[in-house]
């Protein structure tokens, strides 16, 4: 995998405001408690480190692997696992998890189809998936879209429509579809 941390996330995340973004999640996950979670990107972990404490385990996949190394200096636990992979090709057996997520991390992924599919895949019957993200079509994700490639940052946004219609086609049930602030959007289907 690849081996770098790029300095927009050291910058961004390393600001105690970031953790409000996360409020959509933890409510969720608060709502119905999970077993076993998946957070795909995941990034340093901010979002298993605020949920950790209504799921039973979850695993955080990072295809970086100095930002994987850093999740598990901070939370790597016996509930907490850190793997260093591909969101395209998940490392995980058919129907593991409980709740499978994307928070502000599916518009990095190149291969956005094949990782929705594999979450879809890895997910149990009844289980959810959920998808924080930016809506392409706001004005504001544009601008967005802008400063990340200015950072290096490769990113391409789906729309709440694109993505209702991509999750309706792999068989799940939309459960919530909602926009938020500065054109975010959070959608929760069921398998």
């Amino acid at each position: 995998m690849r081996d770098r941390e790029p300095l927009a996330y050291r910058l961004v995340y390393s600001t105690p405001r970031v953790k409000g973004l996360y409020t959509p999640l933890v409510e969720l996950v608060r709502e119905g408690r999970a077993g076993r979670v998946l957070d795909v990107g995941a990034g340093y972990g901010i979002a298993v480190e605020l949920i950790s404490p209504y799921v039973d385990e979850a695993f955080l996949l990072e295809i970086e692997g100095a930002m994987a190394e850093k999740a598990w200096e901070r939370l790597g636990s016996s509930r907490v696992h850190i793997v260093v992979g591909d969101a395209s090709s998940l490392p995980f057996r058919d129907s593991y998890f409980d709740l499978v997520y994307f928070f502000d991390s599916l518009h990095h992924i190149p291969g956005r189809i094949e990782a929705l599919k594999e979450g879809v895949r890895v997910l149990r019957d009844g289980g959810l998936l959920a998808v924080f993200d930016f809506d392409g079509s706001k004005l504001t994700t544009k601008l967005l879209r802008v400063v990340e490639r200015l950072f290096g940052i490769s990113s391409d946004f789906y729309s709440l429509d694109q993505i209702k219609d991509i999750v309706v086609g792999l068989g799940l049930v939309i459960e919530k579809a909602r926009e938020g602030g500065m054109g975010s959007y959070l959608l929760v289907a069921r398998k």
